[in-house]
């Protein structure tokens, strides 16, 4: 979701047996065999070309037309005070549900790059659902999956739901979201220091890299170069981002804009692992926050599978 020189075309390989299931649903914006001509008219745009030559722009201004004033909510974002860069982090992902290890991933990365390195100030954190049109087939409605993670950061100082993907008529890639919200962000800042936006992922999210025909070259270049990435390493050390960028030409070549996170706790709870005993009937207490567990149980959300496999 980024204004580099990214090219939309459709892409016709079956990949839905690649996917896997990431412990933090972070495996969004796959090359999957639901795509969309994001480029109306046909741009043969070469991967490094200038940015302004890129068509990501126009696909930007004709999802504006459909923007919602309230698109990346700013009442959050903290001024700058340390003097290191400001910086903001995306975590993108389908959150159905949103659980606690989504929203200690935020807290994992604040502490290590500003309070352990010292390299940015992170003045704030946004966690933007996935659109409806996302196929995926264990996806509550945007609507609901808003307002949980909208209960889920109350009581966060600095971390915000954006909405606009959710709000767009169709699926809108990663590169692309990056790039409207670095654009919100920065033409309404009220200081002169430009604020840097980066991913906020985990290792598994970061492996999805190094799938073949899983991402497009020139959307992972955009990604990479113009943003970055911040990737939470798994404790158990099945999975080591420091690998995966050595194995990468395209992770190597910006490994410079990766930040590698060490857990200061071990963190596995996934979404998948929530329905799974919601299903059952069994107790999320404590994995999730209460404000979106009463919201599940009001709603019903995920005991709906269940019933539906036994009809």
């Amino acid at each position: 979701m980024i204004r580099g020189g990214l090219v939309f075309a459709t892409h016709h390989h079956h990949h839905h047996h690649h996917r896997q299931h990431i412990i933090s649903c972070l495996f969004l914006r796959r090359m999957t065999t639901k795509t969309y001509d994001l480029n109306k008219n046909t741009h043969a745009v070469a991967v490094g070309m200038p940015m302004g030559s890129s068509p990501i722009h126009d696909e930007l201004a004709e999802l504006d037309e459909k923007t919602i004033l309230n698109a990346l909510p700013l009442n959050k974002l903290q001024k700058p005070s340390t003097g290191k860069p400001p910086l903001v982090l995306i975590l993108c992902g389908a959150f159905s549900p949103i659980t606690n290890m989504h929203l200690r991933l935020f807290e994992e990365a604040r502490n290590y790059l500003m309070y352990d390195q010292h390299r940015y100030d992170v003045i704030g954190g946004f966690i933007s659902p996935v659109n409806n049109e996302y196929p995926k087939e264990s996806l509550v409605s945007g609507e609901h999956r808003l307002e949980m993670c909208r209960r889920a950061v109350e009581t966060s100082s600095w971390i915000n739901v954006a909405p606009w993907e959710v709000e767009q008529s169709r699926w809108v890639r990663t590169a692309v979201v990056l790039s409207k919200y670095h654009n919100l962000l920065n033409d309404n800042r009220d200081h002169n220091q430009p604020i840097h936006v980066k991913l906020l992922c985990g290792a598994d999210f970061m492996k999805s890299f190094l799938t073949p025909n899983l991402w497009r070259p020139d959307h992972l270049e955009a990604i990479l170069g113009r943003f970055g990435l911040s990737c939470i390493e798994r404790p158990i050390g099945l999975l080591s981002p420091h690998q995966f960028i050595h194995d990468h030409d395209c992770l190597w070549e910006h490994r410079n804009n990766i930040d590698i996170i060490p857990p200061s706790v071990e963190n596995n709870v996934s979404s998948s692992a929530i329905r799974r005993l919601c299903n059952r009937g069994q107790s999320i207490k404590f994995l999730v926050p209460d404000s979106v567990l009463s919201y599940i149980e009001q709603h019903k959300l995920y005991d709906r599978e269940k019933k539906v496999k036994e009809s």
